[in-house]
């Protein structure tokens, strides 16, 4: 039941990330990399590698290079 909670979690941040992406007050992609990252941590990095979120990351970084 516990990793169940994470995932509910990790699906509302990425949500508000994915409106922050629109919405200028909310930091979206800070948001939407951290949901996935906890997501990731609730299932033991069996799905989701470090590659990926590595990858994620540098898109996260490079999002808020451009502004």
């Amino acid at each position: 039941m516990y990793p169940f909670g994470l995932y509910i979690l990790s699906v509302v941040i990425v949500t508000i990330g994915l409106a922050g992406v629109i919405l200028p007050a909310v930091p979206g992609s800070i948001l939407i990399f951290a949901g996935l990252l906890l997501a990731a941590w609730a299932d033991s990095f069996h799905y989701v590698g470090i590659g990926t979120l590595l990858v994620l990351g540098i898109l996260t970084l490079l999002s808020y290079g451009s502004v």
